[in-house]
């Protein structure tokens, strides 16, 4: 299973390295001891065997006898754990002392480390000892390695872990700064990084990212505002001229038709602007809006919505239904709300047929107030439930069907989030959508 966090995944290396460092060692510590066991055996062997040859040599030259000076030697050459055999210079055996107690099986010549010498009276000396002494060394020794591996292999991993949260323990908070900043707070900085090198310079690179993001925003902010003011007074001027001018007597059809449409576009940029208007206002956060925030009841918000719908469209007015529980009362800018509000309405006002029900529905829990808008026409298609709140966005129906600039759902959902809400969209039972805008509720005890 591969490791999901930089957490796991550095713990899981450094665990495998630890493991194969303990393996290495355990395997160099058996065949190191192995070989030195074996050397020292084979050693151990040849000197015995050296010995006994010097001796039978000795005994040759006083006895003149093999026979007898075979025998000598060997009463007085028994060691316990050893084989001695003295065989003539064909490799026939003459005599042997087996080792004492059965420690040395006869047959088990597989078993069996062993050592030849030539004496100078022309017999060979072979002196053997059984391998099990050391094979079971080397057993108790690799079970000792194994026992004192496994509390090794837990403490490594406890290491691992606290030494790998710790190297991370930076990233981590420069994490959570990163996803609590606000650039309308002003800031611009995921702050220290420990002394690491590294880190340091992921943090100086990611805040100078901030800083260009800072910067567009800002001109963003600032052209919307500038243009939207800029625009706000000529188109004032030429509405107020289109109404004088078709106030006038005597003008054609032709040309009061002509001033109608154009009083038409003037009111349609107008409204634009206010929408540009209204959604800077919306983004500028903690910054502006929320310092005007105050106790505003949602049932007054939404009956505010209805009526301005209501005066736009009266003959839609009777399609609006209301449900509101009392006393749900949120904290927020008045004006924003019911404008976001407003907007939500006259989107479903836009896109249903005149008869068809739009329901409103004001309800709260223990935690979040909401106001819940579904209608009876044709709904969103699912594709599109996060692209409708996008900027000047409109789906194929609000193409084809009707006017709009694509800013009515965006606004709602930046204000939503200006008073930490948000807002959902879904399927309506009605048959068409079902767009649902949460806001925490606002409590006395919790004001400061």
């Amino acid at each position: 299973m591969i490791p999901r966090t930089l957490e796991s995944h550095l713990t899981f290396q450094q665990q495998g390295l630890a493991v194969l460092v303990i393996a290495a060692f355990a395997f160099s510590a058996l065949w190191i001891t192995r070989t030195t066991l074996y050397r020292e055996e084979t050693q151990t062997l040849e000197t015995a065997a050296s010995r006994i040859a010097a001796s039978l040599d000795l005994e040759f030259a006083e006895e003149h006898d093999l026979g007898k000076a075979i025998d000598g030697v060997l009463s007085e050459e028994a060691i316990e754990g050893l084989r001695i055999t003295i065989a003539d210079s064909h490799g026939r055996p003459l005599a042997s002392i087996p080792a004492q107690q059965g420690q040395i099986p006869p047959n088990a010549r597989d078993d069996l480390h062993q050592a030849r010498v030539s004496a100078k009276c022309g017999a060979w000396v072979e002196v053997a000892m059984s391998d099990r002494l050391r094979k079971a060394s080397l057993s108790a020794l690799a079970k000792a390695l194994l026992i004192a591996a496994l509390p090794l292999l837990l403490v490594t991993f406890a290491l691992s872990r606290w030494t790998v949260r710790r190297a991370l323990k930076p990233l981590q908070v420069m994490t959570q700064r990163a996803g609590a900043i606000s650039l309308d707070d002003g800031e611009q900085s995921l702050g220290g990084t420990g002394g690491l090198e590294e880190l340091e310079r992921l943090r100086v690179a990611f805040d100078r990212l901030l800083d260009r993001l800072n910067d567009q925003l800002r001109a963003e902010r600032q052209f919307a505002s500038d243009a939207s003011h800029e625009l706000r007074t000529p188109l004032t001027v030429l509405s107020g001229e289109i109404e004088l001018a078709g106030a006038q007597a005597g003008l054609s059809p032709a040309t009061r038709g002509g001033l109608e449409r154009a009083a038409v576009q003037v009111r349609t940029m107008r409204e634009l602007v206010e929408a540009l208007m209204l959604l800077r206002r919306a983004s500028e956060g903690q910054g502006g809006v929320r310092q005007a925030f105050e106790p505003v009841d949602l049932s007054d918000v939404v009956d505010s919505a209805k009526g301005e719908v209501g005066a736009r469209s009266p003959d839609r007015r009777d399609d609006i239904s209301a449900t509101a529980s009392l006393d749900v009362v949120v904290s927020g800018h008045p004006v924003l709300l019911v404008a976001g509000v407003r907007n939500l309405l006259d989107n479903a006002v836009k896109f249903t047929a005149a008869g068809t029900r739009v329901s409103v529905t004001v309800a709260q829990d223990d935690r979040w107030a909401r106001v819940c808008v579904e209608d009876g026409g044709p709904g969103i298609a699912e594709s599109d439930y996060e692209r409708i709140f996008d900027p000047f966005f409109r789906g194929n129906e609000a193409r084809a069907g009707s006017s709009g600039f694509g800013l009515g759902l965006p606004i709602l959902r930046r204000v939503a989030r200006v008073h930490g809400g948000d807002v959902t969209v879904e399927r309506s039972p009605l048959g068409g959508a079902r767009i649902t805008l949460r806001l925490p509720r606002w409590l006395p005890e919790a004001r400061v």
